[in-house]
């Protein structure tokens, strides 16, 4: 997995890892708990995939866009 740069210091995103058709993003809250989820072109749309891979490599925006769109993942991957 990627390093999340988190740009803005605030993100509970740590690390992704774009695959051909999805994108898995790792989070750990304030209690350090961490979980994975998946999102996928199908279940989001070639747009906003697009999208959310920008916002992972910029290390900006992804926590916000997914904050927005919370019914977009696909599921929870298992560490």
């Amino acid at each position: 997995m990627n390093k999340y740069k988190n740009l803005s210091g605030e993100s509970p995103i740590i690390e992704y890892e774009i695959l051909d058709y999805s994108i898995i993003v790792k989070f750990e809250n304030k209690k350090g708990d961490i979980a994975c989820y998946e999102y996928t072109v199908n279940k989001i749309g070639g747009k906003f995939f697009e999208q959310v891979c920008v916002c992972a490599k910029e290390g900006q925006g992804l926590s916000t866009f997914i904050s927005k769109n919370r019914d977009i993942y696909n599921s929870s991957v298992k560490l």
